[in-house]
């Protein structure tokens, strides 16, 4: 999610968003909220419904809405994330070190 945030983003390091980072802060406006559910639906196949966006603006608020959790049930097993983030990123054709 974060590599689909640089991109829209125009950011050349997606490891310098962090988890607590807002969609806007980073640069986001309506028309990048747009290019992002855009990415989103392309790369991981789920509609996102831009609204998600406005609710959720942060890197960790957007990936457990897109995980299902909305965050209102603890966090996320980190194993699990990692093979999301891999798939993600093999996906878009990089690797995580």
């Amino acid at each position: 999610l974060a590599a689909l945030w640089a991109a829209v983003l125009g950011l050349t390091e997606p490891d310098t968003i962090a988890r607590s980072d807002t969609f806007f802060e980073r640069g986001g406006d309506s028309i990048l909220v747009m290019k992002l559910a855009a990415a989103i639906q392309e790369s991981l196949g789920r509609p996102l419904p831009l609204r998600t966006v406005f609710d959720h603006p942060t890197l960790a608020g957007l990936a457990a809405q897109l995980d299902g959790t909305d965050g209102r049930h603890g966090t996320a097993d980190l194993t699990d994330m990692d093979r999301w983030l891999d798939e993600i990123e093999t996906a878009a054709g990089a690797t995580r070190t």
